[in-house]
Order: C-alpha cells, then sequence, then structure tokens
C-alpha cells in the first residue's frame, strides 16, 4: 500500500455533522470526499473562483448567442422556490 500522510482540520462540530450525514447520503466517507478534492483541484490548477468565472462566462456565451433574454432575478428566485418545493414534495413521499 501507497504510504500516506495526514492532514487535520478544525471547523465546528455542526459543520462536520452536516458534511458526514451529507457524506453518508452520497456513499462515501469524509475522507474519500477531501481526498477527491484535493485530487480534483491538483488535477485542475484553477482555484474554485477561476472555475466559477470560466462557468459564468461560458453561460452568458451561450445566452448571448441564443437571443434568449437573460432571466430576472424574480425569474430565478421563482425557479429556485419551485424545485424546493417539488424536492420537498420527492422527500414526502420517499418518507
Amino acid at each position: 500500500m501507497e504510504a500516506t500522510d495526514v492532514i487535520r482540520l478544525r471547523v465546528d462540530p455542526k459543520t462536520k455533522s452536516e458534511f458526514t450525514e451529507k457524506c453518508a447520503e452520497r456513499g462515501t466517507t469524509v475522507s474519500q470526499a477531501l481526498r477527491e478534492l484535493i485530487n480534483r483541484e491538483l488535477a485542475d490548477g484553477a482555484s474554485p473562483a477561476e472555475r466559477f468565472q470560466a462557468i459564468m462566462e461560458s453561460a452568458r456565451l451561450k445566452v448571448e448567442s441564443s437571443g434568449i433574454e437573460e432571466p430576472t432575478i424574480d425569474e430565478i428566485n421563482e425557479y429556485i422556490a419551485a424545485v424546493r418545493q417539488e424536492r420537498r414534495s420527492d422527500l414526502k413521499k420517499a418518507s
């Protein structure tokens, strides 16, 4: 087995608990999730802010080339509310 090293990270207990739960829902562990994040960062070379900017630029170009008007903040908020409502409904059906 390849030699490994340990990274210690301090977070508040609530954040740790929520992240651990989220990882379990995805069928992974906290260690696996953090290793994937580190490997992605090393492979990509771009910071999260740089990736976000690239995504936003790509979206802007797609909107401009499609001729579709950019959604208003109210339309975005309505969409988010609808998706959240749908997810709540799905969770109620599943339980």
